[in-house]
């Protein structure tokens, strides 16, 4: 949780002594130093981090503690709890509650954590906002209300209600695709402008030209964050403040680098992650989120890949079957074979596997090699590596001659 300075307290303190007018002023003097400390604090990459799930659907609280772990190894700046890709909706509220305090013990600390509290009822997010601990959580991420298809004064008041109750600050979390409502630029600016404790917002309207009048016109503190893995590096180049994704799941460390190497300006670096990381990122919603991304993190061995109905597991057009000792002994003389056809150097590394299903080999990690990215299939035609699947299987053949 964010923590005012002794020195900020006493003058809060000492501020009831003053007259209405005067404390009100005392009052948005201090929310926009939490804007500005916020800013820095949730600059960066977050990551939507999911809800690991055992064989029979139970929640998987190991998985919870080995995420976090790993994400926290890779470099990511922050933790978003509790939000979309954790599959909420299918969690009873204890099991919301038990999740939040899995990670907040396994983080103990070391990076900031924003939960993900927001329904179509104010009434009911004041109600959770009182009924979880959220002493060591950072901020709030609240969801546009979904299928009451507010007006756009509606969704100002939504969030007023909200903020009058909340003890943290809020980001609003706009995901027309989701919701079936719009938050507009206009009405995003009213709230930062009207509603004090509203620090920033998640855009994932896919609407560049909305998310760009918003950053155009915002105040200085005022977060703009992608909520959209595909579209993060422009909307750096854009200017804003980071990304809370859903591909960092798997891929941490080069979706922080990326994110990095665009806000300092570097964008030719975090060019050339983000076309490694496109296709990998295509795959992750092409069966569903989080199925995807799950079984991503599946075959990297981190987790399971089981989800909630009413989404389905990825099927294996996405997640190739796992492999057999005797296929996983033929993966690796494989990834020998490649690096010494190819001449890879120390710095490049290649992994295949082999599904058992199609004998298709699949690419699980490719540093430094163009066109191929993690778990794209080997090409069937000429592309990629410059030869087609066919003379590459020749060559392997006669390389081992």
């Amino acid at each position: 949780m964010f923590f005012f300075s002794i020195v900020e307290g006493v003058a809060i303190v000492f501020s009831f002594f003053l007259s209405k007018k005067e404390r009100l002023k005392k009052i948005l003097y201090f929310c926009k130093c939490i804007c500005s400390k916020m800013k820095s604090v949730l600059k960066g990459t977050g990551v939507a981090l999911v809800t690991p799930f055992k064989e029979d659907r139970s929640i998987d609280f190991e998985g919870i503690a080995k995420m976090v772990k790993h994400l926290i190894a890779n470099n990511i700046d922050y933790i978003v709890a509790l939000g979309t890709t954790a599959e909420t909706p299918t969690l009873s509220f204890a099991e919301r509650k038990q999740v939040l305090e899995t990670i907040v013990e396994e983080v103990n600390n070391r990076v900031p954590i924003v939960v993900g509290i927001g329904c179509n009822n104010p009434i009911e997010v004041n109600e959770q906002i009182h009924m979880f601990d959220l002493s060591k959580v950072s901020a709030i991420l609240s969801v546009a209300p979904y299928y009451n298809r507010p007006q756009q004064r509606g969704l100002v008041e939504h969030y007023r209600s909200i903020a009058a109750q909340s003890p943290l600050p809020i980001i609003l979390y706009n995901v027309p695709s989701r919701t079936g409502v719009n938050i507009d630029a206009a009405t995003t600016l009213q709230i930062t402008a009207t509603i004090p404790n509203v620090i920033g917002i998640k855009e994932a309207s896919g609407n560049i030209g909305q998310i760009m009048q918003i950053i155009a016109n915002r105040p200085k503190d005022f977060l703009v964050i992608s909520g959209d893995d595909l579209l993060t590096l422009p909307l750096l180049a854009c200017g804003v403040d980071g990304v809370i994704s859903v591909v960092a799941n798997s891929f941490p460390k080069e979706v922080s680098a990326m994110v990095n190497y665009g806000l300092q300006g570097n964008f030719e670096q975090a060019r050339a992650i983000h076309y490694q990381l496109m296709e990998p990122a295509k795959a992750c919603f092409a069966d569903g989120s989080p199925s995807g991304i799950k079984c991503f993190l599946h075959e990297q061995g981190l987790i399971g890949q089981h989800v909630r109905l009413p989404l389905a597991d990825a099927t294996e057009e996405i997640c190739p079957a796992p492999l057999s000792p005797e296929k996983t002994k033929e993966a690796q003389e494989l990834a020998l074979k490649v690096h010494r056809l190819l001449g890879l150097g120390n710095y490049s590394r290649v992994d295949f596997i082999l599904s058992d299903k199609d004998d298709k080999f699949y690419c699980l990690e490719a540093n430094n090699l163009p066109g191929m990215t993690p778990n794209s299939l080997l090409p069937q035609e000429a592309r990629a590596i410059g030869i087609s699947y066919e003379d590459l299987c020749e060559k392997l053949v006669l390389s081992a001659m």
